[in-house]
């Protein structure tokens, strides 16, 4: 049974509860137009407002009361129910607290591998400039070794040219060595040695105007 009310605490409870101070205020038929609200919910607050218009009654608590039981059947028919479905949401939130061990695991390591992908990346950076370095420094000695080869092949051209001088003034040397021999075996040129040889025993100087033969 509820409990009854004296009319003080009514009066008290009217005064407090003013429509002003009502976030919500609903008829019994727009409620019972709601089709999500539950019928025993929909029934309790037509008793209420029953009351509230046309006072309280023993037909009002015995309403009430089967209201009650009903409420009470429902609970323990779906306690069951209920309490399987919180078992199930126990092992959900144990599965997400698990899943977001995990994930946090995974983050850690993407953090630890992006950490390592740049180290990389700083690594391949450096490697770069190293290796543009070097090729740099390549083409520096490849233009020095052109440059040499260039002088070299200048060189070599001007040895070939010396050379074939050299060979030229050895033909020329050959050619008059040629003929001084073939000068000295003549007639001429032996009877030229004997009149030196004449002019010796007989005392004759060299005239100073002469030329190179002696004459």
């Amino acid at each position: 049974m509820w409990p009854r009310q004296s009319s003080l605490s009514a009066v008290e409870i009217d005064s407090f509860l003013t429509p002003n101070l009502r976030h919500h205020s609903h008829s019994v038929d727009t409620l019972r137009a709601c089709p999500e609200v539950a019928d025993w919910v929909k029934e309790t607050y037509g008793l209420l407002t029953h009351a509230m218009e046309e006072g309280e009654s023993s037909a009002f608590y015995e309403a009430l009361d089967e209201i009650s039981s009903k409420f009470d059947e429902a609970c323990h028919a779906f306690g069951r129910l209920v309490t399987a479905e919180e078992k199930k949401l126990e092992l959900v939130q144990q599965q997400q607290v698990s899943t977001r061990a995990e994930l946090d695991c995974e983050l850690q390591q993407l953090h630890q591998t992006q950490a390592r992908l740049e180290q990389s990346e700083s690594q391949l950076h450096q490697t770069q400039a190293r290796l543009e370095q070097s090729e740099s420094q390549l083409h520096q000695t490849q233009a020095r070794l052109e440059q040499s080869e260039g002088q070299l092949h200048q060189t070599q051209a001007r040895l070939e040219q010396s050379e074939g001088q050299l060979h030229h003034t050895q033909a020329q040397l050959e050619q008059s060595q040629t003929w001084i021999t073939a000068m000295e075996s003549s007639k001429f040129w032996k009877l030229r040695a004997k009149w030196f040889r004449v002019k010796t025993t007989l005392g004759i100087k060299k005239p100073e105007n002469h030329g190179k033969l002696g004459w």
